[in-house]
């Protein structure tokens, strides 16, 4: 072996460091750009197959009343109209929205836990417990129907003594017996306006909560006002349900609709936007959970 030969070998053998270094390095970003993106793939997948589902109960709600308007006797149609009807309580599409409710509740929980385990800086963390709290209270009250208690209540002893004397009073000041005024003061949805006060300040108040921990997405926070934008549309279709008598019953004539056929449409967008603005807000928090938890994952690596 010459002098040059073994030059060379003694050179490769140093390089076999470099090389390894290097393919570990590779590997490292490799792993490293996976995990940041498995995560969003599987987020996608996710609430894309949520939104699905809407879709399949909205099909099914609207078949539904194809049914009952045709009056299609079909065998087992009175179990499918109890199931799928999203105008009827204790049924497939009040069970679903439940499990929305409670899997925001699960999120905003972890991402609690996430914060205090990571020792984060944040202020506020304890408007997450709030969060998680009014979303586990509105995932049983879907399944419990307590706002429909309630509703009963204040219809069978509160509402008739209260609605006289608003009534009395706008046509007292000049507001026609048939204005839009007098009848929105005499709604059949009187838990909206019991529930108004206490929902709109605690809202609110998470809302602008999570806009504020959002600042470093511009999507999470479209995401944030989508929800809203479902939510506060739903609710005023749900107030309007109440509003039965004219002026209200006579928006379907333009358009060409009865008003049962108007009022089923109104129900189904009211309740698919509710289930729609529940799943912007868990694409919201489980994408927030998520690149939290790989942050902290990656700075306990670090420390070690």
């Amino acid at each position: 072996m010459t002098e040059g030969d073994s030059a060379r070998d003694e050179q490769e053998f140093q390089n076999v460091p470099n090389c390894a270094a290097a393919q570990s390095t590779t590997s490292d970003s490799a792993s490293s750009t996976s995990m940041r993106t498995r995560p969003r793939g599987a987020n996608a997948i996710v609430s894309i197959s949520m939104i699905g589902v809407i879709g399949l109960l909205g099909i099914c709600h609207a078949i539904n009343y194809y049914i009952r308007s045709e009056e299609i006797a079909i065998f087992g149609g009175g179990y499918f109209h109890r199931f799928f009807d999203l105008n009827q309580e204790q049924n497939i599409p009040a069970w679903y929205a439940s499990v929305l409710w409670f899997m925001v509740f699960q999120l905003a929980a972890l991402n609690y836990v996430l914060e205090c385990r990571a020792k984060s800086t944040e202020p506020h963390k304890w408007v997450w417990l709030l969060f998680a709290a009014l979303f586990l209270v509105a995932s049983a009250d879907e399944v419990a129907t307590i706002h429909e208690h309630v509703g009963s209540f204040l219809q069978d002893l509160i509402v008739p003594t209260i609605r006289s004397q608003v009534a009395t009073f706008f046509i007292r000041n000049g507001f026609s017996p048939e204005s839009f005024v007098v009848h929105f003061s005499t709604s059949r949805s009187p838990w909206i306006l019991f529930y108004a006060p206490f929902l709109l300040a605690a809202g609110g108040f998470c809302w602008l909560f999570l806009w504020r921990r959002f600042t470093y997405s511009r999507h999470l926070r479209l995401l944030m006002v989508a929800a809203a934008v479902c939510y506060v549309v739903a609710e005023s279709f749900d107030f309007v349900q109440g509003m039965r008598s004219p002026p209200i019953s006579l928006i379907p004539q333009p358009l060409g609709l009865t008003w049962p056929l108007f009022l089923d449409l109104t129900v189904m967008v009211e309740e698919l936007l509710e289930d729609l603005g529940t799943v912007c807000i868990i694409m919201a928090l489980a994408s927030h959970l998520s690149g939290r938890f790989q942050a902290y994952l990656q700075k306990s690596t670090e420390n070690v």
